[in-house]
């Protein structure tokens, strides 16, 4: 019983996180806003809702939704974009100070 309270707890977060991650994504295409990775180093924030599904599937009481626990990594844009810009961030900075 209480891995279903979790899980579902961590799947509601996951949710509520994924749809503003989506949001503040449709919010920086229209407002044209640049993604430049020099700009500033991207906040880890972006991730929680990633994680949180992927906990939320690993913990499961459903066996056969544990196998996917990395699919909420693809599906959060908030994941994505924010590897994405930590690794050209990285990069950047490497490239700067070789």
């Amino acid at each position: 019983m209480a891995r279903w309270i979790v899980s579902g707890l961590l799947f509601l977060l996951a949710a509520a996180l994924t749809a503003f991650n989506c949001y503040c994504l449709y919010r920086g295409f229209v407002n044209k806003r640049s993604f430049d990775p020099s700009e500033h180093a991207p906040s880890m924030a972006a991730l929680v809702g990633g994680i949180a599904g992927s906990m939320s599937l690993g913990l499961s009481p459903i066996g056969a939704l544990r196998p996917y626990f990395w699919l909420p990594f693809l599906i959060d844009s908030g994941c994505v974009f924010t590897l994405v810009r930590l690794t050209l961030r990285l990069l950047a900075e490497r490239r700067v100070y070789r």
